[in-house]
């Protein structure tokens, strides 16, 4: 296997599914054989992890103002990294303007789409006809679900070139006990007589949180010891916190905050009635793994690769129906049904398939 640079923007301390996803695969390869150039934004944070790390992190500042990428920085630091490391091949962590760096230096690559950045640069025709020129001339494409590679093949990219890998978990980083339901929801929520909805993610518009709120008052009137929890923290929190003011539910709506730490995050799960996940777009979505480990019914748009993610777990809905959402969710809480845990998606059982689509593509 040659040396791998993996370059994205999106890697650990940073939170997100493309985070996770991307140093789950490349931790569990030969430490020898890969090196990382990641954004350095994530503060002293990422000092830390850095340190932690078996392989090589190198950090720089990816973008200037408007996502623009810093070609000259990039170009400088990239060069320097596969004379030093004899760097055979670089891994785009995700599809970006700078996967042009690989042209420059004249290596091959392979590139990861992952939802959001497939979304946002295939908007207009150009990005297209771009975003085509660039997955055409990859050695590999992967995908993280069926519904994103069926994105790409109707850009006019060859089937035969990309690859399906859907984001699985790192179980052992979980708490499975965590379903006595009395810890959480006194010691940290205070609501041990409610029926609790819970959310994970960034709150950013396209997750879809706003329409819980919206559906929330319809839900009360059936389920009038509902909550809704968000766990998360972004942009969109003060907008949320405005809504449910105006909602006059504000009562009803608790904001835990930006979680790391798995095993903190599986008392929420554990202690959760039902998962309410109404995106606005998602590329697959890992937090449906992390419910259905838990047993969670879930509630979600059905969009991108939502479907591929929920499977027989839970409840598909029409994107952006607040009435749809309400129906559901009540329903599921009024059945107080539980799923079979399933937990058949641990990373280590699917890393000998992914090395050895890596190594087929790498050697």
């Amino acid at each position: 296997m040659k040396k791998i640079l993996l370059i994205t923007y999106y890697f650990p301390p940073k939170i997100g599914g493309g985070e996770e996803y991307l140093y789950n695969i490349y931790k569990r390869l030969p430490v020898d054989k890969v090196v990382v150039l990641a954004d350095d934004k994530a503060g002293s944070a990422q000092v830390k992890f850095d340190k932690q790390q078996k392989f090589k992190i190198h950090r720089t500042n990816f973008f200037a103002g408007k996502l623009k990428p810093t070609w000259r920085p990039l170009i400088k630091i990239v060069k320097l990294i596969i004379q030093k490391e004899n760097i055979k091949v670089i891994h785009f962590g995700h599809y970006a303007h700078y996967i042009l760096l690989a042209r420059i230096v004249k290596l091959p690559y392979l590139i990861y789409i992952q939802g959001s950045d497939f979304t946002s640069y295939s908007k207009s025709w150009f990005g297209r006809w771009l975003m085509k020129f660039n997955l055409s001339k990859a050695k590999l494409i992967i995908t993280t679900s069926q519904f994103l590679k069926n994105g790409v093949v109707g850009l006019g990219v060859e089937n035969n070139k990309i690859e399906v890998v859907h984001p699985w978990l790192d179980l052992e980083k979980y708490d499975f006990k965590a379903v006595d339901e009395g810890e959480i929801r006194e010691s940290h929520l205070q609501v041990n007589d409610k029926k609790i909805i819970l959310s994970v993610g960034r709150l950013h518009k396209v997750k879809g949180f706003d329409l819980v709120i919206k559906a929330l008052p319809k839900i009360l009137k059936q389920i009038p010891n509902a909550i809704y929890v968000i766990v998360g923290d972004g942009q969109e929190k003060e907008n949320l916190k405005n809504l449910a003011v105006k909602q006059n539910i504000a009562d009803k709506v608790i904001f835990a905050g930006e979680i790391k730490n798995k095993k903190e995050l599986s008392k929420y799960y554990g202690s959760a009635d039902v998962y309410a996940g109404p995106s606005r777009a998602e590329g697959f979505g890992i937090v449906f793994l992390e419910a259905r480990a838990f047993s969670l019914p879930i509630v979600a748009s059905d969009v991108g690769g939502v479907k591929e993610a929920v499977e027989d777990g839970g409840v598909l809905i029409k994107s952006e129906d607040v009435e749809d959402l309400s129906q559901n969710i009540v329903k599921v809480l009024k059945e107080n049904k539980k799923y079979e845990p399933d937990k058949n998606f641990d990373w280590d059982k699917k890393m000998e398939k992914i090395k050895e689509i890596l190594y087929e593509n790498t050697v």
